[in-house]
């Protein structure tokens, strides 16, 4: 999901997603996990990567630092008032894209299994969607049993237009694959294979 955040962000390409280079647009990214290794150390190594001047692309990406529980509607609707302050002031009309990470976040205090809760939850995640214009991914995780699929109420898989599933191709190696479990009016696509490799 970071890797796909910054090459929107950067406008970087070829890569897993896109054919080339594209024009860069901002990109919001809530980290409900390790966000200060997110905004320093996992920026910094994926532009040392790929030899991208870091203050510019730093500036599309939009950071914010915890993810709200989906029942404080009061905070949800003012965290959208100032993404969409902010974005205007830099000079953008809308995000292209915001990730959510993660799911069990979001559902904090709330049964992630419960299919009306759920339902309900995914509701307001579209509706910011809809009212900023953009796209959004939701980073969720499998359960201990990954061949039952992920953790919840199946509303989540059965509501998205794209599920995504990353996992490691085997203990040893840093080797993982992409594989597209879902995705509407589409043809999934052949699953991927990348390798890690340690940055900065």
């Amino acid at each position: 999901a970071l890797d796909l955040a910054m090459s929107i962000a950067t406008g970087h390409g070829p890569n897993w997603w896109q054919d080339g280079d594209r024009e860069p647009m901002p990109v919001v990214y809530f980290a409900g996990e390790s966000p200060h290794a997110f905004a320093g150390q996992r920026i910094d190594s994926w532009l040392h990567r790929h030899l991208i001047p870091g203050l510019e692309a730093k500036n599309r990406m939009l950071f914010v630092d915890k993810v709200p529980p989906t029942q404080l509607h009061d905070v949800w609707r003012f965290v959208t008032r100032r993404i969409k302050h902010k974005l205007r002031k830099a000079g953008h009309d809308r995000p292209a894209l915001i990730v959510i990470d993660t799911l069990s976040r979001l559902m904090e205090g709330e049964d992630i299994s419960n299919q009306q809760g759920s339902s309900a939850a995914f509701g307001r995640v579209e509706r910011m969607a809809k009212e900023l214009q953009c796209c959004v991914i939701l980073v969720h995780h499998t359960g201990k049993d990954p061949t039952k699929g992920m953790v919840g109420s199946y509303v989540w898989y059965s509501n998205a237009d794209t599920v995504v599933e990353i996992s490691r191709e085997n203990p040893v190696t840093t080797a993982v694959l992409l594989e597209t479990r879902k995705q509407k009016e589409s043809d999934p696509g052949e699953p991927k294979r990348f390798v890690g490799a340690v940055y900065g």
